[in-house]
């Protein structure tokens, strides 16, 4: 899948289109820095988070995760 979402997000670039790519299943602290790597510019989280002792922080883990620069 991500590499689909490589190749669209050199798309959207390409044709300076104002379009953001989600993924949504399988994100969690591992795997979120893989999807804002390829390009995603919206993760849906729901295991990670609400089965999470602290889903706030969860949320926080796995968006620092993603973004490490605090972009998004």
């Amino acid at each position: 899948m991500l590499d689909k979402v490589r190749v669209a997000k050199a798309v959207i670039e390409e044709q300076g289109l104002a379009t953001e790519i989600e993924i949504d299943g399988g994100i969690n602290v591992e795997t979120a820095p893989l999807a804002g790597a390829a390009g995603v510019d919206i993760l849906v989280a729901g295991s990670a988070i609400f089965h999470a002792r602290d889903p706030l922080e969860a949320a926080r883990s796995i968006r620092a995760a993603a973004w490490p620069s605090g972009s998004r």
